[in-house]
C-alpha cells in the first residue's frame, strides 16, 4: 500500500508512540495501541518477513527453544509470566524495532520520530503533574500497572500505561538520544532536538528516579566525548545558573502551590535515588531481598514462576534473579550470554564504543528490575541500533 509523504510520516510517528508507551485503555481488555502497532506494521510488511529470520538467525531460534520451555513449564508451575516476557521480548524488542527501521527507511527519521514521541510525553508528564486533578482523569481511561494511585502527589500519570522506574527510563532513553543526535552534528533541527533533550531529561523528575540517573549518565558520557574544557567550563556555568533560578526559583514555587505537596519531602526523595554512599534501592536490593538458594532445580531446570496471585515468587527485583528463580541459571546465563554476543557480532562497527556504552547500560538496569522484559525500553534500544549500524542496509532489501 503506498501512501504519501506527509501520511506516511504522520502514520510512522503514531505508530513509534503507540510502540513505546503501549497504552491499554480501561475496560477493553487486553487490546493496547502497541499491538495494533504491530499487527499494522507486520501487514503493511509481509512481504518483508523473511528479513526477520535472516537477520535475528540462531538468535531468534533459541529465543523460540527458551520459549517453549517456558511453555513447557507453565504446565507444572501454572505461570505463564515468564512465557509472556518471552513472546511479548520476540514480539517486539526484536520483531517490532526491526519492522519500524523497515517502515520508516531512513535513520535519521527514526530517531526524530522516536525523540519527538518522548518528548512530547514530557510535555504531558510535567503538565499532569502540575495539575494533579488530571490524574484521576487519565486513570480512569488509561490501564496503569502503577503500585501507586493518582492520589500519589509526587509521581506523575501520562498517556501511557507505563509508570514508575519503566516510564522514568523511557524518558532518560529520550535524554541519550537527544544527546547523540547533538553529538552526530544534525544541525538543521539542533535547536529542536535541544528542546526536546531537555524536556526528557525535566520529565524523568516527576516520575522516577532511574530514569534520572540514566540521564545522568548519559550526559556525563556526552560531557567527555563531545566537549571540549573550555565548553564544559562555559556550558557548565550556563547551567548552575538555569538550575539556581529554575529548581531554586520557579520549581519550587510551582511545587509549593500543590495542595498537600512536600517539597522537602521531594527533594529529599530525589536525592536518596541518585547518592552513591548508603544508596536507598542498592541497599534493598543486597540486603532486603534475599537471594533465592541455589539448588538443582533452581540450577537446571527453574521453578517456572515468577508471579503467583500478584506476588513475586522469587522475592527479588532483579531481572537476573527472577530469570534465574523461573528459567534456571544455566538457561538464564545462556540467555544474556546469546543476547550479548548476537549484539556485539551483529551491531559491531569500526567504533563500538557507543555499541559496549548500550550493552553495559542495559546491563546494569537488568540488575534493578527485569527490564528488558518490559519490552518497551528493549523496543527503543534494538530500534536504535538498527538506525545506528544496519539502516542503508536493511532498506535495499
Amino acid at each position: 500500500m503506498k501512501r504519501s509523504g506527509l501520511f506516511r510520516n504522520v502514520t510512522s510517528l503514531a505508530i513509534t508512540f503507540s510502540l513505546v508507551y503501549d497504552i491499554s485503555f480501561a475496560g477493553l481488555g487486553t487490546l493496547s495501541t502497541a499491538r495494533l502497532a504491530f499487527l499494522f506494521l507486520l501487514l503493511t510488511n509481509v512481504n518483508r518477513l523473511g528479513i526477520i529470520i535472516k537477520e535475528y538467525g540462531y538468535f531468534l531460534l533459541f529465543m523460540i527453544g527458551v520459549m517453549f520451555f517456558a511453555l513447557v513449564q507453565s504446565f507444572y508451575s501454572h505461570d505463564t509470566t515468564q512465557l509472556s516476557r518471552l513472546f511479548f521480548f520476540i514480539m517486539y524488542c526484536l520483531v517490532s524495532s526491526l519492522l519500524i527501521n523497515l517502515e520508516v527507511r531512513d535513520s535519521a527519521r527514526l530517531q526524530m520520530f522516536l525523540l519527538s514521541s518522548i518528548a512530547f510525553q514530557s510535555l504531558v508528564l510535567i503538565y499532569v503533574f502540575f495539575n494533579p486533578s488530571l490524574k484521576l482523569v487519565l486513570s480512569n481511561y488509561i490501564a496503569t500497572g502503577a503500585n501507586y494511585g493518582a492520589e500519589n502527589l509526587y509521581r506523575s500519570f501520562g498517556l501511557t500505561s507505563s509508570s514508575g522506574a519503566a516510564l522514568s527510563l523511557i524518558q532518560g532513553l529520550g535524554c541519550g538520544l537527544g544527546l547523540y543526535m547533538l553529538h552526530t552534528g544534525q544541525k538543521r533541527y539542533r535547536w529542536a532536538v535541544l528542546i526536546m533533550t531537555v524536556l526528557c531529561i525535566f520529565s524523568t523528575i516527576f516520575v522516577g528516579r532511574t530514569g534520572l540517573v540514566v540521564s545522568i549518565i548519559f550526559l556525563a558520557a556526552y560531557v567527555a566525548v563531545s566537549l571540549s574544557i573550555s565548553s564544559i567550563i562555559k556550558y557548565g556555568l550556563v547551567f548552575l545558573f538555569i538550575s539556581y533560578f529554575s529548581v531554586g526559583g520557579i520549581l519550587e514555587r510551582n511545587l509549593q502551590s500543590i495542595e498537600g505537596f512536600s517539597t522537602d519531602y521531594f527533594f529529599t526523595w530525589i536525592s536518596e535515588g541518585i547518592q552513591v554512599r548508603d544508596n536507598r534501592t542498592a541497599n534493598a536490593l543486597m540486603n532486603e531481598q534475599p537471594i533465592p538458594e541455589l539448588t538443582l532445580e533452581t540450577l537446571l531446570m527453574g521453578t517456572g514462576t515468577v508471579s503467583i496471585d500478584g506476588q513475586n515468587t522469587s522475592g527479588h527485583d532483579s531481572g537476573y534473579i527472577q530469570s534465574y528463580y523461573s528459567l534456571g541459571l544455566v538457561i538464564t546465563f545462556l540467555f544474556y550470554l546469546f543476547l550479548v554476543h548476537f549484539l556485539i557480532s551483529h551491531f559491531r562497527s569500526r567504533d563500538n564504543r557507543l555499541l559496549y556504552f548500550l550493552i553495559i547500560i542495559m546491563l546494569l538496569l537488568e540488575v534493578k528490575e527485569p527490564f528488558l522484559f518490559k519490552y518497551r525500553e528493549g523496543f527503543i534500544i534494538f530500534s536504535l541500533l538498527f538506525s545506528f549500524h544496519r539502516g542503508r542496509y536493511l532498506y535495499l532489501k
